[in-house]
C-alpha cells in the first residue's frame, strides 16, 4: 500500500522557493543553523493545525 504524504509537509518545489528568502546558515539566536527546512515545516504545521508551539509534533523538531 502506498503511503499517504503528510498533508503538512512542504513540497521540494514549494521549499526551493521559499529558501531563496530566507537568510544565510548564520542564525542571530543558535549561531549556523544546517537546515531551515524543520523549522519552515513546523511553522507551516502550527498555522495549519492552530496549535502552540510547545504542541509542535516531535518530526517537526518540537
Amino acid at each position: 500500500m502506498k503511503s499517504v504524504p503528510d498533508r503538512h509537509n512542504i513540497s521540494d518545489k514549494v521549499f526551493q522557493l521559499l529558501e531563496l528568502l530566507l537568510p544565510g546558515p548564520r542564525s542571530l539566536w543558535t549561531g549556523i543553523a544546517k537546515n531551515n527546512r524543520p523549522f519552515i515545516t513546523g511553522l507551516f504545521w502550527i498555522f495549519s493545525t492552530g496549535a502552540a508551539w510547545p504542541d509542535l509534533a516531535e518530526r517537526y523538531g518540537g
